[in-house]
């Protein structure tokens, strides 16, 4: 079993400078703790240690991720089932900026901040799957210069800083 080493990050969420068509709240997203977008799992309605859904929560360097992390194929189904949308989060603070997954399978929605600060566009996810030993896949999402989003995965060594954040889903129902 590939093992990742942890350290806690605060995530500084900056404003970003984007169009997007649809602002948002708790109330339209039924927010509870588990959001069942009808796949394999369930997802966390936060990032790891964040209260709400437009918070980015502590990211992490790396850490035995275990079965809490979605995999790349998790993640890989989360895009292929979902429409995203870029979306603004009322959060009372302005609005957080993000995208808004919605499941083609029951129309629910999950809420993912952008996790980079300043005027960026990009969200950078862990993934429980390694690559090898010091590498494993980072999920990434981006506007396009047209406003259309951009997704991948990108290998990252667990020795080099970089903050991404959790979301955790559940595998057990």
């Amino acid at each position: 079993m590939k093992k990742f080493f942890f350290l806690s990050l605060t995530a500084l969420l900056g404003l970003t400078f984007v169009s997007c068509d649809k602002i948002i709240d708790q109330e339209d997203m039924g927010v509870s703790e588990w959001i069942d977008l009808g796949l394999s799992v369930k997802w966390c309605a936060h990032n790891n240690e964040a209260k709400k859904p437009y918070e980015g929560g502590t990211g992490c360097l790396s850490k035995d991720l275990g079965n809490n992390v979605p995999s790349k194929e998790q993640w890989e189904e989360l895009v292929s089932n979902c429409t995203m949308k870029a979306a603004k989060y009322k959060d009372g603070l302005g609005g957080t900026r993000g995208i808004l997954f919605t499941s083609k399978k029951n129309k629910k929605t999950m809420f993912l901040p952008y996790t980079s600060g300043g005027d960026s566009h990009i969200g950078k996810y862990w993934t429980s799957t390694a690559i090898d030993d010091n590498t494993a896949y980072i999920f990434v999402f981006d506007l396009d210069a047209k406003g259309g989003i951009e997704t991948t995965f990108n290998p990252y060594e667990h020795n080099k800083i970089l903050y991404c954040s959790c979301r955790c889903i559940n595998s057990s129902y």
